[in-house]
Parts: structure tokens; C-alpha cells; sequence
């Protein structure tokens, strides 16, 4: 399986091209969770010569994350688990439903149709 240029870093400690190894599209698209905010990652992706693009607010339905966490929610729900242990074991459990697969279909389901991301799911 290709390794996804789509996890970056919550943070980048300098303006060196960190994410180089990884970083294999020519943009980045990001949510506006506060962590994709923090300083230095504008400069970390665009060091690398990759261009960064955040949703607009409230857009989940740009986000395909948002298929992912829904997905992973409703099993934890239905776990019902009455123990750290068993709440623990339902979320390994839980995130192992979220498959390549999974992911290719929600960043289709976002009009991600095409991208380098999905063909290397």
C-alpha cells in the first residue's frame, strides 16, 4: 500500500522542508482544526513546493474526514462499552472498520475525484 502524503504533522519546528518525504502532491487541502493552524506550517509546506488551501468554515461536507469520524462514532456507540478496558479495545476495534476503501469513498463522496490521494488508497 502507498504511503499517504495526506498525514502530516501536527507542528513544524522550523522552516525546513520537513515534510519533503512525504509531501508528494503539489497542494495540501486542510481543515481548520486549531493544530493545522499553529506557526510554521504554511512555511513547512510551502518550502516543500506544495501550496496549502484550507476548507471554509463550517464546510463538512468538503471534509472527508467527517465519513471517517461518523463511522467511527456509531461503533463506539453501539459498543456500549462499560470499561476504560472495553472502551479501549472498541476504539482499536473501531478504527480498524475505517479502510482504505473507506477513505477513498469519502474523499470521493467530497468531489476529490481524481486525486493522487485517492489513487494511492
Amino acid at each position: 500500500m502507498a504511503e499517504h502524503s495526506w498525514l502530516l504533522p501536527h507542528s513544524v519546528s522550523d522552516s525546513s522542508c520537513l515534510l519533503a518525504p512525504r509531501l508528494l502532491v503539489n497542494g495540501v487541502v486542510m481543515d481548520n482544526l486549531s493544530a493545522h493552524m499553529v506557526a510554521g506550517i504554511r512555511v513547512g509546506i510551502e518550502t516543500c513546493g506544495a501550496q496549502l488551501r484550507y476548507l471554509p468554515l463550517r464546510s463538512p461536507n468538503l471534509n472527508p474526514d467527517e465519513k471517517a469520524w461518523s463511522k467511527f462514532k456509531e461503533f463506539l456507540s453501539d459498543a456500549k462499552a462499560p470499561t476504560k478496558e472495553a472502551l479501549d479495545q472498541a476504539v482499536t476495534d473501531a478504527l480498524k472498520t475505517i479502510t482504505a476503501v473507506n477513505a477513498a469513498a469519502g474523499f470521493r463522496h467530497c468531489g476529490y475525484q481524481g486525486s493522487t490521494i485517492i489513487a494511492s488508497l
